[in-house]
Protein backbone atom coordinates (compact mmCIF):
# COMPACT_ATOMS: atom_id res chain seq x y z
CA UNK A 1 0.00 0.00 0.00
CA UNK A 2 2.59 1.98 0.74
CA UNK A 3 4.01 2.74 -2.61
CA UNK A 4 0.98 3.31 -4.24
CA UNK A 5 -0.17 6.26 -2.11
CA UNK A 6 3.06 7.92 -2.81
CA UNK A 7 2.81 7.04 -6.54
CA UNK A 8 -0.67 8.61 -7.06
CA UNK A 9 0.31 11.56 -4.77
CA UNK A 10 3.11 12.28 -6.38
CA UNK A 11 1.81 11.95 -9.41
CA UNK A 12 -0.78 14.41 -9.08
CA UNK A 13 1.77 16.77 -7.85
CA UNK A 14 4.41 16.95 -10.21
CA UNK A 15 5.81 19.55 -11.55
CA UNK A 16 5.76 20.07 -15.62
CA UNK A 17 8.92 21.12 -17.11
CA UNK A 18 9.43 24.84 -19.08
CA UNK A 19 8.34 23.92 -22.01
CA UNK A 20 5.37 22.47 -21.02
CA UNK A 21 4.65 25.73 -19.17
CA UNK A 22 5.70 27.78 -21.95
CA UNK A 23 3.15 25.96 -24.00
CA UNK A 24 0.67 26.45 -21.15
CA UNK A 25 0.95 30.18 -20.74
CA UNK A 26 1.16 30.58 -24.43
CA UNK A 27 -2.88 29.27 -24.28
CA UNK A 28 -4.45 30.94 -21.60
CA UNK A 29 -2.64 34.23 -22.61
CA UNK A 30 -4.01 33.60 -26.07
CA UNK A 31 -7.77 32.38 -24.63
CA UNK A 32 -7.96 33.60 -21.24
CA UNK A 33 -9.87 31.11 -20.48
CA UNK A 34 -9.36 27.89 -18.08
CA UNK A 35 -12.19 26.39 -19.28
CA UNK A 36 -9.82 24.87 -22.53
CA UNK A 37 -8.22 22.99 -19.79
CA UNK A 38 -8.35 19.77 -18.11
CA UNK A 39 -8.84 19.47 -14.09
CA UNK A 40 -5.05 18.06 -13.96
CA UNK A 41 -4.02 21.19 -16.62
CA UNK A 42 -5.80 23.54 -14.21
CA UNK A 43 -3.82 22.36 -11.17
CA UNK A 44 -0.59 22.63 -13.04
CA UNK A 45 -1.39 25.78 -13.93
CA UNK A 46 -2.72 27.18 -10.76
CA UNK A 47 0.50 25.70 -8.91
CA UNK A 48 2.67 27.29 -12.02
CA UNK A 49 1.11 31.13 -11.29
CA UNK A 50 1.73 30.69 -7.28
CA UNK A 51 4.99 29.64 -8.35
CA UNK A 52 6.08 32.50 -10.68
CA UNK A 53 4.45 35.13 -7.63
CA UNK A 54 5.60 33.31 -4.51
CA UNK A 55 2.45 31.87 -2.94
CA UNK A 56 1.90 28.56 -1.52
CA UNK A 57 -0.45 26.70 -3.38
CA UNK A 58 -1.70 24.45 -0.82
CA UNK A 59 -3.01 27.35 0.82
CA UNK A 60 -5.25 27.91 -2.20
CA UNK A 61 -4.68 31.31 -2.28
CA UNK A 62 -6.94 32.08 -5.70
CA UNK A 63 -10.19 30.86 -6.34
CA UNK A 64 -12.03 29.85 -9.75
CA UNK A 65 -14.84 32.08 -11.00
CA UNK A 66 -17.00 31.45 -14.59
CA UNK A 67 -17.14 34.64 -16.26
CA UNK A 68 -19.57 34.89 -19.40
CA UNK A 69 -18.63 31.23 -20.04
CA UNK A 70 -15.04 31.20 -19.25
CA UNK A 71 -13.21 30.49 -16.35
CA UNK A 72 -10.64 32.22 -15.06
CA UNK A 73 -8.72 33.01 -11.37
CA UNK A 74 -9.28 35.19 -8.90
CA UNK A 75 -7.06 36.69 -5.73
CA UNK A 76 -8.77 35.22 -2.36
CA UNK A 77 -7.84 37.35 0.84
CA UNK A 78 -4.84 34.48 1.66
CA UNK A 79 -3.50 35.96 -1.83
CA UNK A 80 -3.68 39.57 -0.78
CA UNK A 81 -1.92 38.32 2.79
CA UNK A 82 0.19 36.15 2.12
CA UNK A 83 1.63 39.19 -0.71
CA UNK A 84 2.04 41.76 1.76
CA UNK A 85 4.04 39.80 4.12
CA UNK A 86 6.29 38.00 1.91
CA UNK A 87 7.20 41.36 0.13
CA UNK A 88 7.29 43.20 2.71
CA UNK A 89 4.46 45.60 1.17
CA UNK A 90 2.87 48.32 3.15
CA UNK A 91 -0.81 49.56 2.47
CA UNK A 92 -2.75 52.21 3.27
CA UNK A 93 -5.85 54.36 3.04
CA UNK A 94 -4.84 57.89 1.20
CA UNK A 95 -8.49 59.43 0.37
CA UNK A 96 -11.76 58.84 1.01
CA UNK A 97 -14.45 60.79 -1.08
CA UNK A 98 -18.36 60.65 -2.78
CA UNK A 99 -18.62 60.32 -6.00
CA UNK A 100 -22.67 60.91 -6.51
CA UNK A 101 -23.61 58.21 -4.86
CA UNK A 102 -20.35 56.49 -4.69
CA UNK A 103 -18.21 56.00 -1.64
CA UNK A 104 -15.00 55.59 -3.48
CA UNK A 105 -12.21 54.81 -1.44
CA UNK A 106 -8.05 54.89 -2.49
CA UNK A 107 -5.38 52.70 -1.31
CA UNK A 108 -1.20 53.10 -1.69
CA UNK A 109 1.01 50.07 -1.47
CA UNK A 110 4.56 50.45 -0.77
CA UNK A 111 7.12 48.16 -1.97
CA UNK A 112 10.35 48.11 0.76
CA UNK A 113 12.13 49.80 -2.66
CA UNK A 114 10.19 52.66 -2.35
CA UNK A 115 7.68 52.17 -5.34
CA UNK A 116 4.23 52.19 -4.85
CA UNK A 117 1.02 51.55 -6.82
CA UNK A 118 -2.65 53.46 -6.11
CA UNK A 119 -6.02 51.61 -6.91
CA UNK A 120 -9.75 52.25 -5.70
CA UNK A 121 -12.55 50.57 -4.05
CA UNK A 122 -15.64 51.77 -4.88
CA UNK A 123 -19.49 51.08 -3.47
CA UNK A 124 -23.00 52.18 -4.12
CA UNK A 125 -24.17 53.98 -1.11
CA UNK A 126 -27.47 56.00 -2.50
CA UNK A 127 -29.83 55.74 0.19
CA UNK A 128 -27.80 53.40 2.39
CA UNK A 129 -27.88 54.48 6.83
CA UNK A 130 -27.49 53.23 9.76
CA UNK A 131 -24.75 49.03 9.52
CA UNK A 132 -26.09 48.65 5.69
CA UNK A 133 -23.84 52.17 4.75
CA UNK A 134 -20.46 51.23 7.55
CA UNK A 135 -20.64 47.76 5.65
CA UNK A 136 -20.56 48.91 2.42
CA UNK A 137 -17.80 51.79 3.73
CA UNK A 138 -15.57 48.98 4.88
CA UNK A 139 -16.05 46.95 1.76
CA UNK A 140 -14.48 49.64 -0.35
CA UNK A 141 -11.85 50.35 1.94
CA UNK A 142 -10.81 46.45 1.71
CA UNK A 143 -11.01 46.25 -2.16
CA UNK A 144 -8.96 49.22 -2.63
CA UNK A 145 -6.25 47.79 -0.15
CA UNK A 146 -6.63 44.22 -1.97
CA UNK A 147 -6.37 46.09 -5.46
CA UNK A 148 -3.36 48.11 -4.65
CA UNK A 149 -1.66 45.11 -3.25
CA UNK A 150 -2.38 43.28 -6.90
CA UNK A 151 -1.43 45.92 -8.83
CA UNK A 152 1.91 46.33 -6.81
CA UNK A 153 2.77 42.75 -7.58
CA UNK A 154 1.96 42.85 -10.96
CA UNK A 155 -0.95 40.91 -10.69
CA UNK A 156 -4.21 42.05 -13.08
CA UNK A 157 -6.90 39.57 -11.72
CA UNK A 158 -9.98 40.15 -10.20
CA UNK A 159 -10.11 40.05 -5.88
CA UNK A 160 -12.57 38.67 -3.93
CA UNK A 161 -14.09 41.70 -3.09
CA UNK A 162 -14.70 42.38 -6.82
CA UNK A 163 -15.90 39.10 -7.67
CA UNK A 164 -19.16 39.54 -5.08
CA UNK A 165 -19.99 42.32 -7.50
CA UNK A 166 -19.95 41.46 -10.78
CA UNK A 167 -23.10 40.62 -12.06
CA UNK A 168 -23.64 36.72 -13.62
CA UNK A 169 -20.39 35.67 -11.78
CA UNK A 170 -20.25 31.95 -10.62
CA UNK A 171 -17.70 30.60 -8.35
CA UNK A 172 -16.25 27.41 -8.89
CA UNK A 173 -15.17 24.71 -6.93
CA UNK A 174 -11.31 24.03 -7.31
CA UNK A 175 -10.11 20.56 -7.80
CA UNK A 176 -8.22 19.47 -4.14
CA UNK A 177 -4.33 20.52 -4.30
CA UNK A 178 -2.84 18.22 -2.00
CA UNK A 179 1.18 18.17 -1.13
CA UNK A 180 2.90 15.19 -2.37
CA UNK A 181 3.08 12.29 0.37
CA UNK A 182 7.12 11.51 1.60
CA UNK A 183 7.64 8.04 2.45
CA UNK A 184 7.26 9.46 6.38
CA UNK A 185 4.32 10.11 5.70
CA UNK A 186 2.89 7.01 3.67
CA UNK A 187 4.22 4.96 6.91
CA UNK A 188 1.87 6.85 9.48
CA UNK A 189 -1.10 6.82 7.40
CA UNK A 190 -0.67 2.95 6.81
CA UNK A 191 -0.10 2.90 10.82
CA UNK A 192 -3.53 4.85 11.24
CA UNK A 193 -5.44 2.81 8.90
CA UNK A 194 -4.89 -0.41 10.67
CA UNK A 195 -5.94 1.33 13.62
CA UNK A 196 -9.58 2.17 11.97
CA UNK A 197 -9.73 -1.19 10.58
CA UNK A 198 -8.93 -2.41 14.50
CA UNK A 199 -11.93 -0.02 15.29
CA UNK A 200 -14.51 -2.44 17.18
CA UNK A 201 -17.24 -0.06 18.04
CA UNK A 202 -18.37 4.10 18.25
CA UNK A 203 -15.39 4.80 21.01
CA UNK A 204 -12.70 3.04 19.01
CA UNK A 205 -13.65 5.18 15.90
CA UNK A 206 -14.51 8.61 17.93
CA UNK A 207 -11.13 8.42 19.68
CA UNK A 208 -9.38 7.88 16.24
CA UNK A 209 -11.62 10.92 14.92
CA UNK A 210 -10.34 13.16 17.75
CA UNK A 211 -7.04 11.96 17.34
CA UNK A 212 -6.56 13.32 13.44
CA UNK A 213 -7.07 16.68 14.55
CA UNK A 214 -3.44 16.99 15.13
CA UNK A 215 -2.47 15.77 12.00
CA UNK A 216 -1.25 17.90 9.13
CA UNK A 217 -4.06 18.36 6.39
CA UNK A 218 -1.42 16.19 3.92
CA UNK A 219 -1.98 13.02 6.05
CA UNK A 220 -5.32 13.10 7.11
CA UNK A 221 -6.83 13.88 3.54
CA UNK A 222 -5.93 9.98 2.24
CA UNK A 223 -7.68 8.54 5.48
CA UNK A 224 -10.57 10.85 5.98
CA UNK A 225 -12.85 8.48 3.29
CA UNK A 226 -11.34 5.11 5.57
CA UNK A 227 -13.01 6.36 8.53
CA UNK A 228 -16.32 7.08 7.09
CA UNK A 229 -16.38 3.69 5.50
CA UNK A 230 -15.50 2.21 8.61
CA UNK A 231 -17.84 3.92 10.47
CA UNK A 232 -20.59 2.70 8.00
CA UNK A 233 -19.34 -0.83 8.19
CA UNK A 234 -20.03 -0.70 12.01
CA UNK A 235 -23.45 1.19 11.49
CA UNK A 236 -22.44 4.15 13.37
CA UNK A 237 -22.71 7.95 12.74
CA UNK A 238 -21.08 11.09 13.56
CA UNK A 239 -23.42 13.43 15.94
CA UNK A 240 -22.38 15.98 18.85
CA UNK A 241 -18.65 15.30 18.57
CA UNK A 242 -19.26 11.28 18.77
CA UNK A 243 -19.93 8.48 16.98
CA UNK A 244 -22.79 6.81 17.95
CA UNK A 245 -24.89 3.52 16.92
CA UNK A 246 -27.62 3.58 14.71
CA UNK A 247 -30.79 1.84 16.17
CA UNK A 248 -32.15 -1.24 13.95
Amino acid sequence: MSGSIIAMNNAAAASINEQQAAALFETLVVANDLSKLTQEQRIQYYKLVCERVGLDPYQKPFDLINLSGKLTLYANKTATAQLTAIRGLRVAIVSREMVGDQYVVTARCQTPTGGYSEDIGAVTIGGMRGDAASNAMKKAATQAKRRAILSACGLGMLDEEEVTQVQGAERVELPPITPPITPEHDELISTWLSAIDAATGPEDLTAIVLEMKTLDEQIKAPIRDYVARRAKELNLVWKAGLYHKVKP
